[in-house]
């Protein structure tokens, strides 16, 4: 027990170690990570806290969804942790939320440990794959993205359940267990990152199929596996049940992207606008700097030689072989795009398929598979290498292949590192706006952004990019040698402690996974500070702060946004405003309420061409108009009018919204389009404007 309780304990507080940078603020995230994640976060916590559920945002592209956006994450499950701490502690900063991010390696790092347990696999093989899967590159890279990591947490939650189902030998512990596999299910959905959802069946689809085939399965579980169709039967059941509960609010998501740019679909280039390809599959295994950075998933030199030795080896394992290798190569292959067959075919004919982009993410399915592997490699190299369980002449076969790989990976790294090989995007991000945006800043403010040492951002700073790219060139080559070493040094000794040595390949993996990927998309310390936000207070007043028109998701003050930021928000919006900003910038700033903060109009018409013919029939109409009540999703108006005409809201409208004119519901006409407007025939009334679910 007290063992059990030492390992979980390591196993969570593992990738804080690993972050520590992040972990201690010494550096924060970036690149969306507020805009995108904590923003949400805390103004879902702030509605929460004074009593609301919100359903739209107001304070963001002049109006947009709120519960249906998926990077609101508003029905994930810890959100009621979360919840409780904002009430205890008086609110929630974005150093809160990077440990929350953190912890999302957490789950996902214990849910491995877990699922790789139920094989055939020793303690410290399942121990060391866990650890070192948990800080690979692509679990690192997707830091910036909060939702992501928590999406991919359940990954190996939901395995390990759907094994436990194809284990259990009576119906009780089946069914505990397809109980357990919906909340895990109901979990990975409301992450709030619906690639992810949809990569999903590219894991649990072949997952299934490794249960069916007996073949497979008999080498890890023997005879456990009985009752295969009933088993199906639950499985099948469970997933209807996750479906029934999750539809509707799949409905909203799936709707609301069908409205926004560029996400309704059935654009090939937009789909496919990331070049993937076997260069970057070679460079994301050794030489990640010559790789997308969107497909990374390197997880160290030593360990890809561990997984080429599992494949090469002569083992009872050779059909188990064939089919993982089968499965990385149908993912990997999706990836590359337009330049994939696969990936042409899925897009004509897989449902929401054509909907996503940036495929080289899909990778992020590779993860679970990978640990297997490297964990079934790690246990073939623990018995051959450490404890010697077999031949010398046998062990000299092996220890002569780890060499021959060996040598090909830094050939390959040395012709690259001759050519100066590296990828524009890890140029970008990790170089140019890393230490390029520290260049521009005095040298006494360094340590207020970063907190790094003067003489690290000096050294980089006189360096020329091709310097910097030979330097980590040589890095990743020092890795291989070193690896191989150490391949030797094992090969040739006898290791009495086990542990020791264990804990020694577990830090020389932790040191050549720290190099890039976990600071691809850092920026300077998150603020610590906490406070209640008041939200519904500042909805009540943005009526009489003018608004801002700036890349930028939602607000946190009275200052509303009517800005964007790219291939998202309402297309409709998007296409008023390219078209109004620059052909009549007065007239749209005022409309807006840019200039004065107004957002209540009353004109006698509504269907023109021009900003101008709106403002000016508006201006000559007599009216008054007194805010009763707003908090996003409800606007309470009394108005006065002594002609009939149209009261508009400068708040974009979607098909939840509905209207009320004297308790009476009426119908939503659009202005230019966009915002929401409705016709007025008396000359005294209560109207409402309220988005429902």
């Amino acid at each position: 027990m007290k063992k059990n309780f030492l390992i979980y304990f390591c196993l969570i507080i593992f990738p804080f170690i690993f972050l520590f940078p992040y972990t201690f603020n010494i550096i924060g995230l970036g690149n969306d990570f507020n805009i995108l994640y904590y923003d949400f976060k805390v103004y879902l916590l702030d509605k929460l806290n004074s009593g609301d559920f919100p359903l739209w945002s107001p304070s963001e592209a002049a109006g947009f969804p709120f519960y249906s956006n998926p990077f609101s994450q508003i029905f994930y499950p810890l959100n009621i942790i979360l919840y409780f701490f904002y009430k205890i502690f008086g609110g929630w900063s974005a150093f809160d939320h990077q440990i929350f991010t953190i912890f999302g390696i957490s789950i996902f790092v214990v849910g491995l440990y877990k699922w790789l347990r139920l094989f055939n696999i020793s303690v410290y093989s399942c121990l060391y794959s866990a650890l070192t899967i948990s800080i690979s590159y692509k679990i690192t890279e997707i830091l910036r993205f909060t939702n992501a990591v928590h999406t991919a947490a359940w990954y190996p939650w939901i395995l390990f359940a759907i094994t436990k189902i194809f284990c259990a030998d009576n119906m009780q512990l089946t069914l505990k267990y397809a109980a357990l596999l919906i909340i895990f299910y109901i979990c990975l959905i409301t992450a709030g990152y619906p690639y992810y959802v949809v990569y999903s069946v590219f894991l649990i689809s072949p997952y299934i199929l490794f249960f069916i085939i007996r073949k497979l399965n008999s080498y890890f579980f023997y005879d456990k596996i009985e009752y295969l169709a009933k088993k199906i039967c639950v499985l099948i059941v469970a997933f209807i049940i996750v479906l029934i509960i999750t539809f509707p609010y799949f409905l909203k998501v799936n709707s609301l992207m069908k409205q926004t740019t560029d996400r309704a679909g059935n654009n090939f280039e937009y789909a496919a606008n990331v070049k993937y390809g076997i260069s970057d599959t070679i460079g994301s295994l050794i030489y990640p700097i010559n790789t997308q950075p969107g497909g990374w998933y390197y997880f160290g030199i030593f360990n890809f030689l561990l997984v080429l030795s599992f494949f090469s080896f002569k083992n009872n394992k050779r059909l188990i072989s064939i089919f993982f290798l089968g499965w990385l190569f149908f993912i990997v292959y999706i990836t590359y795009g337009k330049d994939s067959y696969l990936f042409k075919f899925l897009w004509n004919y897989m449902p929401i398929f054509s909907s996503l982009r940036e495929w080289p993410r899909l990778n992020i399915i590779l993860l679970p598979i990978l640990s297997l592997i490297l964990a079934l490699s790690f246990d073939e190299f623990y018995n051959s290498f450490i404890l010697k369980n077999c031949s010398l002449t046998e062990l000299k076969t092996k220890f002569q292949k780890i060499l021959f790989f060996g040598a090909i990976i830094i050939l390959i790294q040395l012709i690259w590192l001759i050519k100066i090989k590296y990828h524009a995007e890890w140029k970008l991000y990790y170089i140019d706006l890393r230490f390029g945006f520290l260049l521009n800043l005095p040298a006494e403010k360094w340590q207020e952004v970063m907190a790094l040492p003067d003489f690290f951002v000096k050294f980089f700073l006189n360096l020329n990019i091709n310097k910097i790219a030979v330097l980590f060139g040589m890095l990743y080559i020092l890795s291989a040698v070193l690896s191989l070493i150490i391949f030797y040094a094992i090969y040739k000794y006898k290791i009495k402690k086990i542990k020791l040595a264990i804990l020694i390949l577990l830090i020389f993996t932790s040191i050549d996974n720290f190099l890039i990927g976990p600071w691809l998309w850092s920026a300077q310390r998150k603020n610590t500070s906490r406070h209640i936000l008041q939200i519904n207070e500042k909805n009540m007043r943005s009526f009489n702060v003018p608004r801002i028109d700036k890349y930028y998701t939602l607000s946190h003050t009275d200052e509303f946004n009517a800005g964007i930021v790219g291939n998202w928000y309402f297309d409709r919006y998007v296409k008023f405003r390219n078209k109004y900003r620059s052909t009549e910038e007065e007239a749209y700033k005022k409309l807006m309420g840019v200039i004065d903060g107004k957002k209540i109009y009353f004109s006698k018409k509504i269907d023109y061409s021009t900003i101008k013919e709106f403002l000016d029939d508006s201006k000559n109409v007599n009216y008054k108009v007194n805010v009763l009540y707003y908090d996003g999703d409800v606007l309470k108006l009394e108005l006065f009018c002594e002609a009939p005409g149209y009261l508009s809201f400068i708040d974009n409208w979607d098909n939840s919204w509905k209207a009320y004119v004297n308790n009476v519901e009426k119908q939503i006409e659009l202005l230019f389009g966009t915002f929401k407007s409705v016709y007025i025939s008396e000359p005294k009334n209560i109207v409402v404007f309220e988005y429902k679910f």
